[in-house]
């Protein structure tokens, strides 16, 4: 089902990022993770990844200083994302996302609402 599309989950949290990991990796989708965006973004300099599932709050770089050096790397073949998040109502990221488009899954969801996230952000646009 996955198609093996590469996924990378940036998420600080590690019971977090261990649950995302294996409901995709259930799901055939090839799984790496990093704990933070500045990891990520190097993780990102090596591999090309389809998809990044992306915590917004997040120690060294959050989700939205991620967004806009992968944006700057990688130009129009930036990877697509999507934030998982708690803070998908938070006004300090409220104008980012606005202005990045980038699909939210708010925190708790379940692994349905993950499968269903992740297959609809690397189906759009193909």
């Amino acid at each position: 089902m996955g198609g093996h599309a590469l996924v990378l989950i940036v998420e600080d949290e590690p019971d977090v990022r261990e649950l995302i990991a294996d409901v995709l990796a259930e799901n055939g989708y090839e799984i790496e993770v990093a704990p933070d965006g500045a990891a990520a973004l190097q993780m990102s300099d090596q591999r090309h990844y389809d998809l990044i599932l992306s915590d917004l709050r997040m120690p060294k770089m959050d989700g939205a200083a991620l967004y806009w050096a992968l944006q700057l790397r990688h130009g129009s073949a930036m990877p697509r994302m999507i934030y998982v998040t708690g803070q998908a109502h938070s006004l300090d990221y409220a104008g980012f996302l606005a202005a990045s488009r980038v699909p939210v899954l708010s925190k708790p969801f379940s692994p349905d609402d993950l499968r269903q996230a992740v297959r609809q952000a690397l189906t759009k646009g193909n």
